[in-house]
Parts: C-alpha cells; structure tokens; sequence
C-alpha cells in the first residue's frame, strides 16, 4: 500500500517538477499505471474543487 507521503511526492515530481509520469515510476518504483491513476485522481478532485468554488486560490493546490 502506498503511503501519502509517496503519494504528495509523485504529485510535487508531476506539477512542480515537470517530471512524466514513465520518470517518476522509474524513480520511486511505482508501477507507472498507478503514477498515472494518481495523477488522474489528483486532477479530478481539483476539478470538482474548482467547480464548487469551494477553493479560493486553485494555484494552492500543488
């Protein structure tokens, strides 16, 4: 089971970093189906965030 921690680094590697998805599994031994899912998810729940105006300053996130 991956832990958040490793979950928050594949995101930080992803958007801050400008890793792809094929580096960052090599780097931390992730399968890259899963560095992928976790990207997709991390991007929906933004979406829905967004959308709800819940977020005040979408660039927080991330």
């Amino acid at each position: 089971m991956i832990q958040l921690i490793q979950k928050q680094n594949i995101l930080i590697m992803h958007y801050r970093e400008g890793k792809s998805q094929r580096e960052i599994a090599r780097i931390t031994g992730i399968d890259r189906k899963t560095v992928a899912k976790y990207i997709k998810q991390y991007e929906q729940q933004r979406k829905e965030l967004e959308q709800s105006g819940n977020l005040a300053d979408p660039n927080l996130l991330i």
